[in-house]
């Protein structure tokens, strides 16, 4: 019983270690990316091939309606650093799931809750720099899509494998009202219905 106990154990450690390992790896790589970051729709207008195959990627992810995004003749409306994270995201959902134990829940959902957390910093930092304010529209675009899109399906995914709702990631949803605020998205629309408001009058 004891070699048992000390075997389980073990197994438990090592999961839980190459899950922290992951997400710390996949945290950087998407640090990276954000530091090359321009916060344009993403151009496949020269390879459609290309285009073919995230698009069906999204698709098989549970994104659906992806072919929605795209425009102009083969422009994605999303940034290259959404799609990254979608994918490492969604690798990551599945190998975990692959791994998974009972006693490794939190481990699991505290990882993937980080994630998040990490990407919409990401995203916030670029909010308040001055020389994304013409950009701000898309970049909240870009959070929209993460916390209304991908962490459902994630959140879905998670719920229908282990039998039980995270309300810890369902709580992310509320970072996008912090993220329009910093946006100042909230004042300008405020100050567009008093405007209007003073017109009628």
């Amino acid at each position: 019983m004891d070699f048992g106990y000390t075997l389980h154990k073990m197994l438990l450690e090592s999961i839980a270690e190459c899950l922290n390992e992951s997400r710390d790896q996949l945290v950087e790589a998407n640090r990276h990316r954000a530091t090359e970051e321009t916060w344009k729709p993403v151009d496949y207008k020269n390879d459609s091939k290309q285009l073919n195959a995230v698009t069906l990627e999204m698709v098989n992810m549970g994104i659906d309606d992806f072919s929605n995004l795209v425009f102009d003749g083969g422009k994605v409306d999303l940034s290259s650093t959404t799609l990254s994270f979608c994918r490492g995201a969604n690798a990551f959902v599945q190998d975990g799931l692959k791994l998974y134990i009972p006693e490794l829940y939190g481990v699991l959902i505290e990882s993937i809750s980080s994630l998040f957390q990490e990407q919409l910093m990401m995203i916030e930092e670029a909010l308040k720099r001055d020389d994304y304010l013409q950009e701000h529209e898309f970049i909240l675009k870009n959070a929209t899509f993460l916390l209304e899109t991908m962490l459902p399906i994630i959140h879905e995914r998670i719920e229908d494998c282990l039998g039980r709702a995270s309300p810890e990631l369902a709580d992310l949803h509320t970072e996008l009202d912090g993220l329009i605020a910093v946006s100042g998205a909230g004042d300008r629309s405020h100050d567009e219905d008093s405007d209007s408001d003073e017109e009628v009058i």
